[in-house]
């Protein structure tokens, strides 16, 4: 049942920000949503990025290298026009390519891995149960997803979600 519903998650999120992407070019995924806020690149390079310590929480390894950590881990700079980057489109076969494999893990994942105990996101020195972190993960992109959907309507583009 669990695993049902994980999936379902994964699913919306990839299907709100494939209708979220559609028809935005590289370079407006660099435009920032307001003075100070992130782009569209780096957002969805955040979530790429995030996506690794997801399908390691299946038993996986990441599939994008160190560079992704360097330019769209958490706390690091804004990304906008000019400024060293992936290319959309790289950024949205990463993005496809997670999801093929977290819903492929996600078919083998057992009580026994959703129970085991991994240090807690933001408190290293506490624990919680793998399955309560991998929620944690979808809330971010859910999150995440949203926003770019704001984004999307600064840079110029109509609301992709009715």
């Amino acid at each position: 049942m669990i695993d049902d519903a994980l999936r379902a998650q994964l699913e919306f999120v990839d299907f709100a920000l494939q209708k979220n992407l559609e028809g935005l070019t590289h370079e407006q995924s660099l435009q920032s949503a307001a003075e100070g806020g992130n782009s569209i690149n780096w957002v969805l390079g955040h979530m790429v990025d995030t996506r690794g310590a997801m399908l390691r929480l299946l038993g996986g390894e990441p599939l994008v290298g160190e560079r992704f950590q360097e330019l769209y881990g958490r706390g690091t700079q804004r990304i906008g026009e000019g400024d060293d980057c992936e290319p959309l489109e790289a950024l949205v076969e990463a993005w496809s390519a997670y999801q093929r494999a977290l819903l492929e893990r996600l078919e083998t994942a057992t009580d026994e891995l959703w129970n085991a105990q991994v240090p807690k996101i933001f408190e290293p020195e506490g624990t919680e149960p793998a399955g309560v972190q991998f929620a944690t993960f979808l809330f971010h992109e859910i999150y995440h997803a949203g926003q770019i959907g704001v984004i999307r309507r600064n840079v110029g583009l109509e609301g992709a979600i009715g």
